[in-house]
């Protein structure tokens, strides 16, 4: 709480990913359950990654697997992709063309 949201993006790249971003790029806000809660996700789109060890918090059970674009395309389009964050930063980073 009260973490600059940047800093926690690159936080939490590192934490659960293992990777560092040579470029970080701010996509904008989500608001997972807008009408419910005041809860808001910042998003962003790493690029140039370098990746290391990863060192996720006690309880997180985190998998990192590379997908080539069109999988991931494929995965969204029937349904084996349901994490929401990441259908949305996928489709916010094509509509900018990053992708």
């Amino acid at each position: 709480a009260g973490e600059d949201h940047r800093a926690a993006a690159i936080r939490e790249l590192k934490e659960e990913t293992g990777a560092t971003a040579g470029r970080l790029e701010y996509l904008g806000e989500v608001f997972p359950t807008a009408g419910m809660y005041t809860e808001v996700f910042h998003m962003y789109f790493a690029s140039d990654l370098d990746f290391g060890a990863a060192c996720p918090d006690d309880g997180e059970f985190l998998s990192v697997e590379p997908v080539a674009l069109s999988e991931l395309e494929a995965m969204i389009g029937t349904g084996r992709m349901t994490d929401a964050k990441t259908i949305c930063i996928y489709s916010m980073a094509k509509a900018r063309g990053l992708i």
